[in-house]
């Protein structure tokens, strides 16, 4: 499985680091995830819970950087498709693999499945004269 590294991010107070991320006690395997997102789905796209909220938060997170990640791993889901069918493909996918990768990071995951779905199709920069 590829690993992808988005972004860094590093706090300061005082000039000193912090020790942790902020989230860094919450688990973002599929087996921890994935229930947040299926939530999400039987509501139609409406979270009704924290771990809805959280799926629906961390896919807006991805779709937002999602052209701005390398050309290898980048995607851009059209405007027009709604978010709840983004998280149902994701879902999709996810689910059809769940026993091998419950235990995987779900952001890696969902990056691939997004990518699979809806890849950027960059052109080459064309050299000027």
């Amino acid at each position: 499985m590829r690993v992808v590294v988005a972004a860094g991010l590093v706090m300061a107070t005082g000039g000193v680091a912090a020790a942790e991320p902020p989230l860094a006690g919450v688990p973002v395997t599929v087996e921890a995830v994935l229930p947040g997102c299926r939530s999400l789905l039987a509501t139609g796209g409406v979270p009704t819970s924290s771990e809805a909220g959280f799926c629906s938060g961390l896919i807006d997170g991805l779709l937002y950087l999602g052209a701005m990640i390398p050309a290898d791993f980048c995607f851009v889901v059209p405007p027009r498709v709604p978010h709840h069918r983004v998280v149902a493909a994701i879902v999709e996918e996810i689910e059809a693999v769940y026993v091998s990768v419950r235990q995987q990071h779900f952001r890696a995951l969902a990056i691939d499945v997004l990518e699979y779905r809806w890849p950027c199709h960059m052109l080459p920069k064309v050299p000027s004269p």
